[in-house]
């Protein structure tokens, strides 16, 4: 199945990396493309518990699909940095 979420905090090509990075450990995800000037993510999963997962991980690095809290933004300036420098 096809999905594409809109989530917030996404800014650059090192949010862009550190999210596909995680997202592609996930089993069952693949062919994930995220575009920072929209914060779409796009991927295709096999199970509906693989689309929870990717939601709670991409939550959990500060990419929320609600209005972000302070820890949200906080958290994904952090995910950013990290995929800045792979």
């Amino acid at each position: 199945m096809k999905e594409k979420l809109t989530v917030n905090n996404i800014k650059c090509g090192g949010c862009e990396a550190s999210i596909k990075d995680s997202l592609s450990k996930i089993q069952g995800v693949n062919n994930i493309a995220i575009d920072s000037s929209t914060g779409e993510v796009a991927f295709e999963y096999i199970e509906k518990s693989s689309l929870e997962k990717v939601r709670f991980k991409l939550h959990k690095m500060g990419y929320t699909e609600n209005d972000p809290t302070l820890l949200d933004t906080a958290k994904s300036y952090v995910s950013c940095a990290i995929g800045r420098m792979k």
